[in-house]
């Protein structure tokens, strides 16, 4: 049985890139994810290989979304070069990031 937390949880797996071209769907999943009354957002980016300026700006409107709601936005499989990003943009400050998937989900839970 799930816990009241993964009841409103909402896993995203991205693809190979986050820009311009996939920020809408992103950006609506949590969208329609806050709607539903989903607090949590574990976002997948093990695939991702390329993200840019665009890319960036949809996890920070996504991280600002959810926080606005009590929520968080959880990272997880994020790759060294990723994470270097996420560092100097500073948006490493507005998400849970976990390199493993396990660990992500365990910081859910917590």
């Amino acid at each position: 049985m799930p816990s009241p937390r993964q009841a409103h949880q909402v896993r995203v797996t991205l693809g190979d890139r986050l820009d311009g071209s996939t920020r809408q769907e992103l950006e609506t999943r949590i969208a329609d994810g806050l709607a539903h009354g989903s607090t949590d957002f574990v976002l997948d980016l093990q695939a991702v290989h390329m993200i840019d300026c665009v890319g960036l700006g949809a996890l920070s409107a996504c991280c600002r979304m959810v926080q606005q709601h009590g929520g968080r936005l959880i990272l997880t499989q994020v790759s060294r070069h990723l994470y270097a990003l996420l560092e100097l943009t500073r948006l490493i400050l507005c998400c849970d990031t976990f390199w493993s998937r396990e660990r992500a989900l365990e910081g859910v839970h917590a």
